[in-house]
């Protein structure tokens, strides 16, 4: 899986634990329960597929362990929004007035756990040519099925042309003298990162747990057995793991930075619901079915008081949505005309109707009220009651307002006639958006295809509106806003822009967002360029945001659970027990 992107966004997601497959690690270590006084905090495994190689993991779900036991350049730290912050970097890099050369001083007090790819299996002090070596090991799993390299792909001088060489001569090439322009180490305690071109995402995206940085000696020794082995500098190491269903991590006794409250953290997936009710687990992520059980029925649900235990329902940093062909000479019109039709259709669907039909509860999504996905940088900006207002009134009155009253086109006297492209699923969608349109006197065409028809159709442009949907890789608004960056108008890449969005305004704002570097200095100048990129998408009506999805959880309310966003992946080193 490359990013955590919803390619058929109208399809209910409903969590539930899966039960993890086996395969062999080393043996297991006895895990005291969390109540014995040893700080152990207690986590479910999201997935049964988890691999613990930065660069080669099967998903997001495995990235928090990843982030345990690996660090990178930067990291997210809590706040609220969460906040960028140098890691193993002693500071902000210096960055070079064209934006393109970023010098990183290491810290000097990092060093690697133990492990038996060092000399005597000590572990030993973190170089510049670790950073070095871990970048290029990404650049070679590029060919692999499922990797994270599409994170830095085409930003970083030289490292695409090695990637490309990695494939063609056979794999990591971390041992050989081989130099990338782009990646260099003048000593230990220096890092240089060349770009292409400048982007200010490059500081968020460094904090990326697949962009952790690897001890040299196991690149070469553990390769593959890097799933199950480590050698990382974070605070905590892996203790124990065994068939894939237990993972025990240990606090990291000499590490370098402030130690994590819990000595130990333990993934696995839950004997049984009893087993929450008796404190043993930190929280579980319910699935309808968890929901109606334990929730939904007040007996059951005043046990869960009684247990220490309380229902929170964070949104998932993503949205989904509706986005219009802007290309298309009548649907995609930028004058008032086009801009009026467009507000006139969002006005007339009801994102509380698309959630019933998709959902069958409203417990796990809500309509959307902003442009930018939440828990990212800024996204307040994005808020606008215009977004995910339903009045049919007042849409009736914007599509009178223009040429196409009574939803007529006037060139035919016929009815306007919009064609969606949309998965083979959505069919409640479907019905509630033709609902929508009828009551303005507009027919809607369906088509429903299979995921790559879909895309196929999103990148040719073969349609008038299309169902699309997104979630962060990391917390800032540009991950999001690159959606209607015009270079990527038919990209076939996850990122493409399906609205064909290309507004020469938008491309100079997001070229002058991507210039300016994530430092707290910029803060506010990023602020005001993403509020202004965010403002035009919104008077043009180039798309309908829909909803938001939600994740009922059951939480410990003995524990103190940081403010940290989940595409920051990095959150047990800051849970701690309340005083």
């Amino acid at each position: 899986m490359r990013r955590i992107v919803i390619s058929i966004p109208l399809l209910a997601l409903l969590f539930a634990l899966s039960m993890a497959r086996a395969s062999s690690q080393p043996a297991p270590v006895p895990v005291p329960p969390a109540a014995d006084g040893a700080k152990t905090l207690r986590l479910p495994l999201a997935s049964a597929n988890i691999s613990l190689d930065p660069h080669l993991t099967p998903g997001s779900d495995s990235l928090p362990l990843i982030a345990d036991i690996y660090e990178g350049l930067t990291q997210w730290v809590p706040g609220e929004p969460s906040v960028l912050a140098p890691c193993i970097a002693k500071d902000w890099p210096k960055i070079s007035d064209d934006g393109l050369t970023y010098t990183f001083t290491l810290r000097s007090d990092v060093k690697f756990h133990n492990a038996s790819c060092f000399e005597e299996g000590k572990g030993r002090a973190l170089k510049a040519s670790d950073v070095v070596a871990s970048f290029k090991r990404l650049a070679a799993c590029s060919a692999e099925p499922v990797n994270w390299y599409w994170l830095v792909k085409g930003w970083i001088a030289g490292l695409d042309e090695y990637a490309d060489a990695c494939q063609t001569n056979g794999g990591f090439a971390g041992r050989d003298e081989t130099e990338v322009d782009g990646l260099s180490a003048p000593d230990d305690a220096t890092f240089v990162l060349k770009l292409k071109r400048p982007c200010a995402a490059m500081l968020a995206i460094l904090a990326h747990p697949s962009l952790s940085i690897v001890a040299e000696e196991a690149l070469n020794n553990f390769s593959s057995m890097l799933a199950t082995r480590e050698a990382g500098t974070g605070p905590y190491r892996l203790n124990a793991v065994t068939a894939r269903k237990l993972y025990v991590l240990k606090r990291v006794d000499d590490y370098w930075g402030e130690k994590p409250y819990f000595e130990r953290v333990t993934y696995a997936n839950p004997r049984s619901f009893q087993s929450l009710l008796q404190g043993e687990w930190a929280r579980l992520e319910l699935g309808s079915s968890d929901y109606a059980n334990y929730v939904g029925d007040e007996k059951r649900a005043e046990r869960l008081k009684k247990a220490n235990l309380e229902l929170v329902e964070p949104d998932d940093e993503g949205i989904t949505f509706l986005a219009f062909n802007m290309e298309d000479t009548l649907w995609g019109a930028r004058d008032a005309d086009g801009r009026g039709l467009r507000k006139a259709i969002s006005l007339a669907i009801s994102r509380e109707e698309i959630i019933d039909a998709t959902f069958q509860s409203r417990v796990f999504a809500r309509p959307a009220g902003q442009l930018l996905p939440p828990g990212c940088e800024f996204a307040e900006v994005s808020v606008s009651a215009e977004w995910n207002e339903c009045d049919l009134k007042k849409a009736k009155d914007a599509l009178d307002a223009t040429k196409f009253k009574g939803g007529k086109d006037p060139a035919t006297g016929n009815p306007l006639k919009l064609k969606f492209v949309c998965g083979s699923g959505d069919d409640g969608a479907v019905e509630c958006i033709a609902k929508g349109l009828q009551s303005l006197g507009i027919e809607l065409e369906a088509e429903q295809l299979g995921i790559a028809e879909l895309y196929a159709a999103m990148d040719g442009g073969q349609g008038q509106l299309f169902a699309y949907g997104w979630n962060l890789d990391f917390p800032i608004a540009q991950n999001f806003l690159q959606l209607f960056d015009s270079r990527n108008i038919g990209s076939s890449a996850d990122n493409r822009n399906c609205a064909r969005y290309s507004v020469k305004e938008f491309d100079e704002s997001y070229a002058a967002l991507q210039k300016t570097a994530m430092r707290p200095e910029n803060a506010a100048k990023r602020k005001e360029l993403t509020k202004n990129l965010c403002d035009l998408i919104l008077e043009d009506r180039a798309v309908m945001p829909l909803y938001v999805r939600k994740s009922p959880t059951l939480r410990n309310t003995l524990i103190e659970w940081p403010k940290l966003a989940q595409s920051a992946f990095d959150s047990a080193r800051f849970i701690k027990a309340r005083k």
